[in-house]
């Protein structure tokens, strides 16, 4: 019988139970929920469920910059486990990241995730955002302050070939960590415009500002 083993430390898996993250008891102790779910506007549901710190935190700085791409299926079985489908989304559809961090990275972390959601779903996948080259420098949210994540808005667009994809339908939209809502927000409003009946965004995790 193969031992599984777990994806952030390498320890050994329980030969028996169902441990859908992939992580030990350990590591799966360092997870701290959150349950944050808010109504952000007409047609837009925001959840997010873990705090940024802990064992969150760190899976998401292996996987995004530390190549350590094996961690989306840990990521994936997390999502998987806790979030609710009662809403019965139509299709999942990734936020996307800039052009330039995926070439680094080597590949689009959201998207990734997104697939194997979708596969394990049987819920489609939806490629249906897109996200502008430009500006290419000051990019990155991580390191703004508030007022001027607020003002870094119109950074995505949805595909026009797909946008048919998502006229009437209910959509999971996906993104790994949430701080003032603005990246979410606009990409729910794209959704909206473009037909979507509905949009439950759902974040990993909550950074504090």
């Amino acid at each position: 019988m193969i031992r599984m083993r777990c994806r952030l430390c390498n320890r050994r898996l329980p030969g028996h139970g169902k441990i859908n993250e992939n992580l030990c008891p350990c590591c799966g102790a360092g997870m701290n929920p959150v349950l944050y779910a808010i109504k952000a506007g007409s047609g837009l549901e925001v959840i997010i469920l873990f705090a940024y710190n802990g064992t969150a935190r760190e899976i998401l700085r292996l996987y995004k910059f530390s190549s350590h791409i094996n961690l989306s299926h840990a990521i994936t079985g997390i999502l998987l486990e806790h979030l609710d489908f009662s809403f019965e989304p139509d299709a999942i559809v990734p936020i996307p990241s800039h052009v330039l961090d995926e070439i680094k990275r080597g590949y689009s972390h959201m998207i990734c995730i997104a697939h194997k959601m979708s596969v394990k779903t049987g819920i489609p996948f939806r490629n249906v955002l897109g996200r502008k080259i430009f500006p290419v420098f000051g990019r990155n949210q991580k390191k703004k302050k508030r007022k001027q994540r607020m003002e870094n808005i119109e950074r995505y667009y949805v595909k026009n070939r797909y946008s048919g994809c998502i006229t009437g339908k209910r959509i999971l939209l996906i993104d790994d960590v949430y701080t003032t809502g603005t990246t979410v927000n606009e990409c729910a409003r794209l959704l909206l415009e473009a037909g979507a009946e509905k949009v439950v965004a759902c974040c990993f995790a909550l950074s504090p500002m």
